[in-house]
């Protein structure tokens, strides 16, 4: 019988999960956090670089238990969130401005500091890759 991943103890789905990011990121590390509030309880997974969020996300949803309404809402009370912190090394940001770059025409944008189209490109970069 399949146990079904998102009725878990917060602090059982927090070890679960570490175990799976290991197994299948072994060259990445992680740290898994489990926390209970008031209102719910939330496990979070921190790393730098590694997978995308897409297929790390893709694991964290199996642990995830939140009550919605009919329109999509999210209910008060007794969720179970998973949520994915991504952050990037300088090298990966300079990789990706330099890939950004090379996409488009030169002159199409203007400095990190200035131009959010350049921004934007950026971090949709990073956020589908693999680095």
């Amino acid at each position: 019988m399949k146990q079904d991943l998102a009725k878990l103890d917060v602090v059982e789905k927090a070890k679960r999960i570490r175990v799976i990011l290991q197994k299948e990121f072994p060259q990445t590390k992680f740290r898994v956090r489990s926390d209970r509030f008031s209102l719910g309880e939330a496990v979070d997974i921190f790393y730098t670089d590694g997978p995308s969020t897409k297929k790390i996300g893709d694991i964290a949803k199996k642990f995830e238990d939140i009550d919605r309404d009919e329109f999509g809402e999210i209910l008060s009370g007794g969720n179970s969130f998973v949520q994915v912190h991504r952050t990037y090394s300088e090298k990966a940001m300079e990789e990706a401005k330099k890939q950004a770059l090379n996409r488009f025409v030169e002159g199409t944008f203007g400095s990190w500091d200035s131009d959010y189209r350049f921004r934007d490109e950026v971090w949709r970069f990073l956020n589908i890759s693999d680095l």
